[in-house]
């Protein structure tokens, strides 16, 4: 039987938090009846991640590790687990909780009232950020603001990986490479007509483990992806 919901769980060097952040998931989604499979893509992490994703795949029937040969990246591991995703809805999150997964079924409630694409927001009301400089977040939405402009759109949050959606909303494939697949799955959805909302989530700064990103070297990368994605110069 088809699960309801799909969660794609990214990792590269997560052996810190990944058991938990299935626990917190699974734990979720049984407390609200939401019959879900969770899909760890996991890029050959060198702390052996997969190693954990491995023996929760045991304990967990609806966890299933997706091990990729070499680290390509969050957008390519995303891609990946959307389409192996066999659930009626699929849902992205990060997996060092800085998403709470407390937000799961305020997400997949907004799709039963007939929305198609849910963003979790940290910018429209409601939303907050913990843990991040200031400035970095001022330069988070000032760059969001370029990529309501060029692309046409009036979102708030462009980049961040917490949405769920229903599987209308996928590609059939993706034009982007890198992080900036994450807006290109809003923006072809957005093209197709259908009906997505934003709503308020809390982001929190990780805990435990490293961060991967470099601020300032991904919104430049973003804004560049932005262009390339409104002008089809991929």
């Amino acid at each position: 039987m088809r699960p309801d919901l799909s969660v794609i769980i990214a990792t590269y060097n997560e052996k810190e938090n990944i058991a938990n952040i299935v626990a917190a998931v699974d734990r979720v989604c049984k407390s609200n009846k939401i019959k879900e499979e969770i899909l760890i893509v996991d890029d050959s992490s060198p702390d052996k991640t997969y190693e954990i994703a491995r023996k929760l795949e045991k304990k967990y029937p609806n966890v299933h590790l997706i091990l990729r040969k070499r680290r390509e990246g969050l957008g390519a591991a995303l891609a990946q687990g959307y389409f192996a995703a066999k659930g009626n809805y699929i849902m992205s999150m990060d997996a060092d909780f800085s998403h709470d997964p407390k937000e799961i079924p305020k997400m997949y409630k907004k799709l039963n009232e007939g929305y198609d694409f849910v963003v979790g927001s940290r910018y429209i009301r409601g939303g907050r950020v913990v843990g991040k400089p200031a400035h970095k977040i001022l330069v988070s939405k000032v760059s969001a603001l370029v990529a309501s402009i060029i692309l046409w759109m009036n979102f708030k949050d462009y980049t961040n990986n917490f949405r769920m959606f229903k599987r209308k909303a996928l590609p059939k494939v993706f034009k982007t490479k890198g992080n900036i697949l994450i807006t290109e799955l809003l923006y072809r959805a957005h093209q197709k007509g259908l009906k997505i909302i934003e709503i308020p989530i809390t982001f929190e700064e990780r805990k435990a483990g490293k961060s991967k990103t470099r601020v300032m070297r991904e919104i430049v990368l973003f804004l560049i992806g932005v262009v390339k994605l409104r002008f089809n110069m991929w």
